[in-house]
């Protein structure tokens, strides 16, 4: 990506200047697998079918690959479309965007398309439908044209506005490429890398300012609870979290009180972990008050 952003940084003004221009036949360029119920190729198929599209020199190259690759060129030629082609899979990106004058993306759903962030480095207009992070990246009509919804109406009103504003293509063309370049870093993976050190190190701060400690697999502590919350008599878990045979046995009337030690007291596992975790927890009273509520008597105890 590093390297992709230096070239592009260097030749996006030379290949606007010395590329396709305006006064030629517009070629439109629609890039991503096909899938349509995503991707929306078959809105812009069926937009091209107007007559008003059929009539302008333009022309349409799906770039991609999918399972529904035969079914869109059927639908293509069901249209009778004699300007659209198929130029299939390609690693070549250059390519395509010195040989396309727009991309045209009609998606019903989307992240963030890196064809999007492509063509706007490439210096080359976007026109693409207002879903996900397209707005995000894209502004209407001054770095692109955003079609209000995934529909044939919208889509069709967005490459309106773009084919009567051709002249302008090469200014909106470097606007795009000036704003993308500020918001997409030279090295993404990089520049996250470097967040999450950041703030894993504001954490580590943050602990121990607390005075707390990172346990591993249970998240942050904080503070010590307070002397009452770890006393036996006043911290005690509630019953549905006893054993069962504990409280069969305490139903039964069989079980003494025995504040200082309880019988699950020498269970091990959970209960014994969350106790010195700081049961307080399991008695908070639905107010903020930090202490434990009493013990309630065991069914049976007396």
């Amino acid at each position: 990506m590093r390297r992709w952003f230096a070239t592009r940084s260097r030749s996006a003004g030379s290949r606007a200047a010395t590329g396709p221009g305006p006064t030629w036949d517009s070629c439109f360029a629609c890039v991503g697998r096909f899938y349509p119920q995503e991707k929306g190729q078959d809105l812009l198929i069926r937009v091209l079918a107007r007559e008003k599209w059929r009539s302008r020199p333009v022309s349409v190259t799906f770039f991609g690959s999918g399972q529904h690759g035969v079914g869109l060129a059927e639908m293509a030629d069901f249209h009778g479309l004699e300007n659209v082609r198929f130029g299939g899979f390609t690693h070549d990106i250059e390519e395509i965007w010195a040989s396309h004058h727009a991309l045209v993306l009609p998606s019903r759903a989307e992240g963030l398309p890196l064809v999007l962030v492509e063509a706007m480095l490439s210096g080359r207009v976007a026109i693409v439908t207002d879903v996900a992070g397209n707005g995000e990246v894209l502004e209407d009509d001054v770095s692109g044209f955003l079609a209000s919804a995934p529909t044939e109406d919208a889509l069709d009103e967005a490459m309106e506005r773009a084919w009567q504003r051709r002249a302008e293509w090469r200014d909106i063309g470097e606007r795009a490429a000036a704003d993308i370049r500020r918001l997409v870093p030279p090295d993404p993976a990089g520049a996250l890398a470097m967040q999450l050190i950041s703030a894993g190190r504001r954490a580590i701060m943050r602990s121990h300012r607390r005075g707390g400690r990172l346990a591993p697999g249970r998240g942050w502590r904080g503070r010590r609870p307070r002397a009452e919350c770890r006393s036996e008599a006043t911290c005690a878990p509630p019953p549905s979290l006893m054993p069962r045979s504990a409280m069969t046995a305490a139903s039964r009337g069989l079980l003494a009180a025995s504040p200082g030690s309880p019988p699950w007291r020498s269970r091990p596992g959970r209960m014994g972990s969350a106790r010195r975790r700081g049961c307080c927890r399991w008695r908070r009273s639905s107010a903020s008050s930090q202490r434990c509520r009493p013990r309630r008597a065991l069914p049976g105890t007396g």
